[in-house]
């Protein structure tokens, strides 16, 4: 038998898949109220662009974590926004090195596509940044 200090408190990660319409954004809202509440230090990562979750959590959800309520932080992945930041260094070193000789100077981030499953990818780095999920795999591979 464990005691609560033994308890496991490692990194968890609880996922809600469905299709549109089907509360999964609500679900995931209520389940990350109820581990705050318990005690969890919560992450509640937001993937759509509804604003049900403002809505539900009375606060404003961007692109960097904020904290919404005791224990309970909320951010909002927008794999679009996750492409910019990279292009913008990219085109910076260009800038300063010129290795493309100026190619890099005519794509606009805006107008990136995004392949199917690179928002999974995407969503998996950016939880490694926030909480370090991958664990020693994820620095020694990423």
């Amino acid at each position: 038998m464990t005691t609560s200090s033994e308890e496991d408190h490692s990194t968890q990660l609880v996922t809600f898949l469905g299709k549109g319409g089907s509360d999964k954004t609500t679900s995931a809202i209520f389940a990350a109220q109820h581990y705050a509440m318990t005690g969890f230090n919560t992450c509640l990562v937001i993937h759509s662009q509804d604003p049900t979750a403002e809505y539900l959590l009375n606060c404003k959800i961007g692109t960097f974590p904020i904290i919404c309520n005791n224990n309970l932080s909320v951010v909002r992945l927008e794999t679009t926004k996750m492409l910019l930041e990279p292009l913008h260094l990219l085109k910076k070193a260009n800038a300063e090195l010129n290795i493309t000789q100026g190619v890099l100077e005519g794509v606009v981030g805006e107008e990136l596509g995004v392949l199917p499953g690179m928002d999974s990818v995407f969503t998996l780095l950016a939880l490694e940044r926030l909480v370090g999920f991958l664990g020693n795999l994820g620095r020694r591979n990423l």
